[in-house]
């Protein structure tokens, strides 16, 4: 987020309302990447039975050993894209988890000011001045990530 100073209660609203939106875009971009991610994960995984089959098959049959060494060395091909698609999905996972973190905490600060507006139209109270009102000023945490 940028270092951003509202002068009226509308502009903080407008960009509470801003932060949680784009906190929401994040979110359901990450969700994407993360399904792609393990759909990838799910076929290398499919590849790699189908792989492990034909060699069960090849070996059982009695094929030459130079046949079963190159499905041997494809096997291990399969199992290393394999795990590395399936640590990718993690790292969407928790990408997608951290901005679920994030989305939350850009609902709460909005829901929190709007408590405060409210709160001070029930009650009748005049408005501090903006630099003073830590429920209007308070900060969203910033999420760093790897």
């Amino acid at each position: 987020m940028t270092d951003y100073h509202p002068s009226s209660i509308s502009e903080i609203r407008v960009h509470r309302q801003r932060e949680e939106q784009q906190a929401l875009r994040d979110y359901v971009d990450a969700l994407r990447k993360w399904e792609r991610s393990r759909e990838r994960a799910d076929d290398a995984a499919w590849e790699l039975q189908l792989a492990s089959a034909e060699l069960q098959q090849k070996v059982l049959a009695g094929s030459s050993k130079t046949s079963c060494a190159e499905l041997r060395q494809l096997n291990r091909q399969l199992e290393e894209k394999h795990r590395r698609l399936q640590h990718e999905a993690r790292k969407a996972k928790e990408r997608a988890s951290n901005l679920f973190v994030a989305l939350v905490a850009a609902r709460n600060a909005r829901l929190q000011f709007e408590r405060c507006v409210k709160d001070d139209a029930i009650t009748g109270e005049k408005a501090a001045p903006f630099s003073t009102r830590k429920l209007i000023d308070f900060p969203l945490p910033q999420i760093q990530w790897n």
